[in-house]
């Protein structure tokens, strides 16, 4: 602002304390004229008008009062107290009194006189930000931001940029609005009932969206959950939610027991306090209270209705039905020749006959299992319920099918060749030493009948341990894929398995990385998940050998590293010689390990395990040698210049078949079958040469195989031993196992299986089957089995009702490992599907029961079920609706969406709900177009379904039924879409009703309507009516419309267009009421839009409405502060939200002990939080923060890039927050550095530069204000510094809480007057104008200061409700000077 010049502004001064007030026109000419010309218009006169300021044209009063604007300048700077220059001419003291009184009394009367005057009449522009909330409440997308590349809206009138002078037209701008309403309008989504919006702009957008308000509507009525169904030939797919809430109605039901049943409580209170459905509460209630004479039997239904009234109805009590009772099946198959129905399908647990199979596992410590056949009668208790187990009978491995009846009689059997092995063990060990040290392969039978033993048993032991050519060991299976080149590099070949196994082969002389290391002439190996890799020697020669290698951890850079082993195997016997794991990239030495004694086919075997199953960067670098003393076999020399000539590969001295490369499962399972191990006996004796030492050791074989004692007290390696040897199947027993036969009346004294006589038998008299066993239910038979028996066994029996049982009868069988509690009742089922392969399979799988109920065929007992079956799942679905709603559970389908409710409609939604499911899916089929989309895809189906000639037997035939329906709802679809236009041209116009804030007349109907809906909604929103606020004046001043006084209150409060609400009290003509308008105001506050009053006025108000975004910071300096930029105007926005929704005081903003943070800005403030997310946070001034002063945000604002600024703090608090007006500095001031010099606080700084005597005026009353906030640095952190400060007035006040008191009390006055006048001038979109003093004052003296109170005042002003007439257009009563 220009000065006025040394002379006025000495009149200024002089008349500042004058109380004099002088207004009649006398007054004027005969004292104020003289003082202007004398000491003023020198400077200011109509030829000179420095500063831009003419006195010397005020020749009378009336001219006074039509400019009263240059007299509010002159009054601006008294205030300020511009002292003249010291050669001016001066006033004496009363000339000074005069004058400052006259002109205050003079603007007071002008004020009085035009008090409530409305102000003038601009036709304004929407703000950016109006225009862009208004489009978001238009159109409902939050995302919305088409003013994102508009010209920056600049500030105005009382600092907002709300203000309607300053929101100007351009073509620039206007080109800008077509284009931001043709994107808005791509937003559009036609329905066939109007028009909504998507926050895309593809169809594809469109239908996500309407596909997740459909999820988002069952969500509401349902539970999570998940089905899984499997897709043919990929695997398992799952639906998650749609299921039935059980556990809230259960408790519902039996937390309100007593009050539903008394009557103090309805069905529909409960629900709706609760957020339940009342229809489906009642359904429930009513079959729970259901009294026993007043119901039909329902055999299911009864038993849940027992546990009600009994008290301990769970959830867990009608879980297991619906499983049993339901299935899901694929919806990819839907409509189908032979496919499922629907997704959720009812199944019927009844059959004539089951077929039990039962994989039966030893006890892990090796005990006897019991197994438990259950009948039970199904709940009904009925005396001709007679079942039958049929033919049940042991599948075993070796020996085919025996016989549950013959069970008895084969173990006695197999006990005595079980004895006769460990009687002969010894014997046995020393033919195995004679044929191991004989030449050639010794005679079997001549060496069994010299020692005594059972050839098959000596030929056991032989295979066994190696010996004698017998049972040469295995090593399979060998990799068989060739690799040619590996990471480009042809010189790495090898052989590969599957997800990473391999062995391979670096035959340069180069090193590589693929990506682990592998060295020139080297060999690597690599696990899988689930395999381990093998390198195999098998020995060409027999003798003692030297054997060394190495291991090493090849790629370092992930995974967990190796597990490896090396080991001897001959026969089914495996020594370990060395074992470990990789640590980091170390090379772990194998040996070299001494006198290793190998017979010929003898193996060496290095194995590499994936540690834990995790095979990720296990390239494995490693080496074999073994040694003789003649010939050496080296795996590198061997193997690396020529790795894929074949698996198994030669060694260099002609032998084949030496070196192989294989897996075997990994973890610890080894590739021989009943490995032996080192620990144990046998290879003990196979270590010893001597006789006599043999002997020994054979003797403590034979006693481990005969003592069980001996065996209890035997190590782990030996108990394991004893098992493997005399085990059914093993090398010892195999072939008595294969050959045993039952024979009659030996099987009496046995504890396993069953005694032969109970087979073959009725309970009364009836015929059986031999092989059968026949029980009255309920019934369960317990049968004990060995461990021995049971590896690799399945136990497979069909039970059945006995042909002469009655039409009642019914039964339950199941096999238990475990007994139940009691034979009798109905248990639920479980079920599982069987498998199909392919792509095009029914997907539809027969269900398989674990208890199916058995009843007769058209028996009466099958009708009871069915209907107790319909009974449970009428009320208890095991789903609500299908929440996927687009199938991904076939690789080939013909469904697009599938909406399955029906159990959501019929149980849970009232007619208002359906209708609105209903209109959801309308929508989404309609936006979607799937009904033409679908056509293309059973084209491209059809097509390729068959390619094997029109008659395919897996295309055509099951597809054809569907074409007709497809054709026919694309054509149906294709009107629906023509009758859609006339909804979707209302829906436009409706819209357009609220975007211009008023009903549209009848020629703007007809215009708009001749476009089509998204070119309308284009005209609509680059319209005048909707762009620009515009007011109709009459003649005379007076109130606005209601339309236009509904606009100012929404653009006031929301910064957007009315809502429906206050639209309807604008229709019925009730919104110019005063009352109507303060109560509409008032409810307004409460809404979650009136954020933007805390964004809009309040960050605008403090000058923090673009922290959020602020670059200007160092952040070399400040590295923390742009990670917490959105939180510091965030907390600024909450707390203004706090303040309007509340009603709370405006004085909180100088002394608040609370604000609003999250963890970080707590973090960064040093305040105690418990969470992360926003919260209020009480007690906060004694960490030095409290109101605007303490807000990180106006802290960081009013500072430097790298350094504090208490100028800039300064300014803040005189000018924004009390009012003051500060002249702008003087010409060819310097600027301080952005740094403070070495050796000067920044304090320091500022006090040398308020030194200067041009400026040291205003700085002894800002710089006070800056000093007592040096406590925080640039970006509002505490930190130590001098606050100490003496204000203008001389009031000493030391930091923040010092500064807070001084503004809270000493200048309360001028802050809540200043805070109104903000206020006011944000609400009426215009500097404040002297007419409006008189509005101000009573708005500064709210009691408390309550912000509600003084926005409820300015909405019941004149100034807000009325507009100037056009007679008083011309005539513009002045307004504030002063700078925000």
């Amino acid at each position: 602002m220009k000065m006025f010049s040394a002379v006025c502004v000495i009149a200024v001064l002089a008349a500042s304390s004058s109380s004099s007030n002088g207004f009649a026109a006398d007054s004027f000419d005969q004292s104020i004229r003289p003082l202007l010309r004398d000491y003023c218009v020198t400077c200011h006169s109509t030829e000179k008008q420095e500063g831009e300021l003419d006195l010397e044209r005020f020749i009378s009063l009336e001219q006074v009062k039509r400019h009263a604007e240059v007299w509010e300048r002159v009054q601006e700077q008294m205030a300020m107290g511009e002292m003249p220059p010291k050669d001016a001419k001066q006033l004496s003291a009363e000339q000074r009194r005069l004058l400052a009184g006259w002109v205050r009394s003079t603007l007071n009367e002008i004020a009085l006189a035009n008090s409530g005057d409305p102000g003038p009449v601009v036709l304004r522009r929407l703000s950016n930000y109006e225009y862009t909330y208004s489009l978001r409440d238009l159109t409902g997308v939050p995302s919305l931001d088409p003013a994102r590349e508009f010209p920056v809206d600049g500030a105005a009138g009382e600092g907002f940029t709300n203000v309607g002078s300053a929101l100007v037209m351009s073509p620039a701008l206007l080109s800008k609005y077509l284009e931001a309403a043709k994107d808005v309008a791509s937003h559009m989504v036609l329905t066939p009932t109007g028009i909504r919006f998507s926050a895309g702009t593809s169809s594809r957008d469109a239908t996500n969206e309407t596909l997740a308000r459909i999820r988002d509507f069952y969500a509401r009525s349902s539970d999570t959950g998940e089905q899984s169904v499997e897709v043919g030939g990929t695997g398992k797919v799952s639906s998650k939610g749609g299921m039935l809430p059980l556990n809230k109605y259960l408790a519902a039901a039996t937390q309100e027991r007593v009050a539903l049943a008394n009557g103090s409580k309805k069905i529909a209170d409960v629900a709706r306090e609760r957020g339940l459905s009342a229809k489906y509460l009642g359904l429930l209630w009513t079959m729970l209270q259901e009294q026993k004479q007043e119901q039909k039997p329902s055999l299911v239904l009864d038993s849940l209705r027992v546990k009600w009234r009994e008290g301990n109805l769970a959830a867990a009590d009608i879980e297991p039905w619906q499983k049993a009772l339901w299935r899901f099946s694929n919806v990819g198959h839907l409509g189908k020749v032979g496919g499922p129905k629907s997704w959720l399908e009812p199944v019927t647990p009844l059959a004539t006959q089951h077929e039990l199979r039962m994989k039966l596992q030893p006890p892990p410590d090796g005990s006897d299992l019991t197994l438990y056949f259950s009948t039970s009668d199904a709940g009904d208790g009925d005396v001709t319920d007679v079942a039958l187990w049929d033919n049940a009978r042991l599948i075993t491995p070796g020996r085919g099918e025996l016989l549950l009846r013959d069970v008895r009689s084969v173990l006695l059997q197999m006990e005595r060749h079980r004895a006769a092995v460990g009687e002969s063990a010894v014997r046995c060990l020393a033919a195995a030493h004679e044929a191991e040290s004989a030449e050639g392969k010794p005679d079997l039978a001549a060496l069994a009948q010299k020692h005594n033993v059972d050839a098959k048993v000596l030929a056991g032991w032989l295979t066994h341990l190696g010996i004698g050519g017998a049972g040469g060991l295995k090593l399979e299976p060998l990799l068989v894929k060739k690799t040619q080149s590996v990471a480009n590099y042809d010189f790495i070949k090898g052989w590969a398995g599957d997800n990473a196994l391999s062995v391979m082969a670096n035959s340069s002389d180069a090193t590589a990385r693929i990506p682990g290391e592998m060295k020139p002439h080297s060999i690597a190996t690599h696990p899988s998940p689930k395999l381990a890799s093998v390198i195999a020697w098998r020995s060409p020669v027999g003798g003692t050998l030297r054997i060394s290698g190495s291991v090493q951890d090849g790629d370092t850079a992930c995974g967990n590293g190796i597990l490896y082993s090396l080991e001897l195997r001959r026969g089914q016997t495996r020594e370990v010689l060395a074992t470990g794991e990789s640590k980091g990239s170390s090379v772990i030495s194998l040996g070299p390990l001494q006198g290793v004694s190998v017979m010929q086919g003898d193996v060496v075997a290095l194995v590499i395990d994936p540690r834990n199953g995790e095979h990720a960067c296990d390239h494995t670098p490693v080496n074999l040698t073994l040694s003789d003393g003649k010939l050496e076999w080296d795996l590198v020399k061997d193997v690396s210049p020529d790795i894929l000539a074949s698996n198994p590969h030669a060694d260099r001295h002609g032998n084949s078949a030496v070196w192989h490369f294989l897996s075997q499962p990994a973890s610890g399972a080894a590739s021989p079958t009943a490995a032996v191990d080192s620990a144990s006996l046998l290879l003990k004796w196979r270590k010893v040469k001597d006789t006599a030492e043999r002997a020994q050791v054979a003797a403590q074989v034979q006693q481990l195989l005969q003592q069980d004692d001996a065996a209890a007290k035997a190590s782990p390696a030996d108990r394991a031993l004893r098992q493997q040897l005399l085990s059914l199947d093993g090398p010892l027993l195999a072939d008595a196992w294969r050959s045993v036969k039952a024979q009659a009346g030996d099987a009496s004294a046995s504890p396993y299986g069953l005694d032969p006589a109970v087979f073959g038998k009725h309970p009364r008299g009836g015929e059986v089957a031999a092989t059968s066993l026949c029980v009255q239910a309920p019934s369960i038979i317990e049968v004990r089995l060995p461990a021995s028996l049971l590896t690799g066994v399945e136990l497979v029996a069909t039970g059945r009702l006995h042909p002469a049982s009655g039409s009642e009868a019914s039964v339950q069988m199941q096999i238990h490992t475990t007994k139940l509690a009691a034979a009798s009742g109905l248990r639920a089922t479980s079920a599982t599907l069987t498998k199909e392969a392919g792509a095009w399979n029914s997907s539809k799988p027969p269900m398989m029961f674990d208890a199916p109920i058995l009843v007769a065929e058209g028996s009466d007992a099958r009708r009871r079920f069915e209907t107790a079956f319909d009974d449970f799942r009428a009320l208890f679905p095991a789903a609500l609706c299908y929440t996927k709603i687009v199938p991904v559970d076939e690789v080939v389908t013909l469904t697009l969406f599938h909406r399955e409710d029906e159990p959501l409609r019929r149980l849970m939604l009232n007619d208002d709900q359906i209708a609105e499911l209903d209109r959801l899916w309308d929508e989404l089929h309609f936006v979607s177009e799937d009904a033409l989309t679908l056509v293309d895809a059973y084209e491209q189906i059809w097509q390729f379904s068959t390619q094997d000639g029109p008659n395919a037997p897996n295309g055509d035939k099951r597809l054809e039924p569907l074409r007709e329906p497809i054709m026919a709802a694309a054509a149906k679809f294709k009107e629906q879409k023509k009758a859609a236009i006339e909804p979707q041209k209302a829906a436009v116009l409706a819209l357009a009703e609220k975007a211009w804030r008023r009903p549209l007349t009848e020629s703007e109907t007809t215009g708009l309507r001749k476009f089509e809906p998204r070119l309308m909604l284009v005209r609509i929103l680059t319209s005048p009516a909707y762009l620009y606020r515009s007011e109709t004046p009459a003649t005379q001043t007076g109130p606005v419309n209601d339309w236009e006084l509904a606009t100012r209150l929404s653009y006031f409060l929301w910064s957007s267009v009315p809502d429906d609400e206050l639209r309807g009290v604008a229709a019925a003509g009730r919104l110019r009421d005063p009352d109507v308008l303060a109560a509409q105001a008032r409810r307004m506050l409460k809404d979650d839009r009136i954020r933007r009053l805390a964004t809009e006025f309040g960050c605008q108000h403090l000058h923090v409405r673009d922290v959020a975004t602020l670059d200007e910071k160092s952040e070399r300096h400040f590295p923390a502060f742009k990670p917490l930029r959105e939180a510091m105007q965030e907390e600024v926005t909450r707390f203004y939200i706090d303040l309007f929704q509340n009603d709370r005081s405006s004085l909180l903003l100088l002394d608040a002990d609370y604000t609003f943070l999250n963890k970080p800005l707590a973090d960064h403030y040093g305040i105690p939080f418990e969470g992360s997310d926003w919260q209020r946070v009480e007690g906060i001034k004694k960490y030095g923060r409290g109101g605007a002063l303490g807000f990180s945000a106006t802290l960081a604002k009013h500072s430097g890039a790298s350094r504090t600024s208490a100028i800039l703090r300064g300014m803040w608090v005189s000018e924004v927050l009390l009012g003051d007006k500060i002249p702008n500095p003087p010409k060819g001031v310097p600027t301080l550095p952005e740094e403070a010099p070495e050796g000067l606080s920044e304090r320091q700084l500022i006090e040398r530069h308020s030194s200067d005597v041009r400026c040291a005026g205003c700085h002894k009353r800002i710089d006070p204000f800056g000093f007592a906030l040096e406590g925080f640095d640039a970006i509002g952190r505490t930190r130590a510094a001098d606050t100490k400060s003496v204000t203008f007035d001389g009031t000493a006040v030391e930091g923040l809480a010092g500064l807070r008191d001084y503004l809270a009390n000493q200048r309360r006055a001028d802050f809540l007057r200043q805070f109104s006048r903000k206020l006011l001038g944000y609400s009426l979109g215009r500097s404040a104008q002297l007419s409006d003093q008189p509005l101000i004052d009573n708005l500064s003296k709210t009691e408390g200061g309550h912000v509600g109170k003084m926005i409820e005042q300015i909405v019941r002003s004149p100034q807000f409700r009325e507009i100037r007439g056009r007679d008083s257009i011309s005539s513009n009563p002045p307004s504030f000077s002063g700078k925000p």
